[in-house]
């Protein structure tokens, strides 16, 4: 699923967000797009928390100038989240401050507490592959500028 022009485009597209958080967005963005193109349902939900977490991190690193280490284990991805929407609002847009930490704290949650990777789960891939593309979209498209080629680039 994943082309060599696919990361390209992101790449270009994410090239102002250092090269720590942007490798690793990409990867865990293209590894979640894969997983839902070829019908690995169960392994969406795994994918989309590790892009959740890594998303949190850029997000801590960018409003607050300081993210939880590649390594160590963010205690309370809820909590931190909440820590990003009280970040002043004259500082950075709504978007990055309180949407995107509430639709990733929402997507954690649907991968934690709603059985995606167990039998009778009831949450659908579709769902959580569709709060991954609005929160890399939305998130990504106010801090890059860029906004056209990142759409293009994630469209599934």
């Amino acid at each position: 699923m994943s082309t060599r022009a696919d990361n390209l485009a992101l790449e270009t597209a994410l090239k102002a967000i250092s090269k720590n958080f942007r490798t690793r967005i990409i990867k865990h963005y293209i590894e979640l797009k894969s997983a839902f193109a070829e019908g690995q349902y169960d392994a969406c939900g795994v994918r989309a928390g590790k892009f959740c977490e890594t998303m949190v991190r850029f997000l801590q690193e960018y409003l607050t100038g300081k993210s939880t280490p590649f390594g160590q284990k963010i205690s309370n991805l809820g909590d931190e989240c909440s820590k990003l929407e009280r970040v002043p609002a004259a500082s950075f847009p709504e978007s990055l401050r309180i949407m995107i930490p509430r639709a990733l704290s929402f997507l954690y949650t649907l991968r934690n507490k709603r059985g995606i990777a167990h039998v009778g789960g009831d949450i659908d891939a579709i769902a959580v592959f569709s709060c991954v593309n609005t929160a890399k979209e939305s998130s990504l498209e106010g801090y890059c500028k860029r906004l056209p080629q990142l759409v293009s680039a994630l469209r599934l």
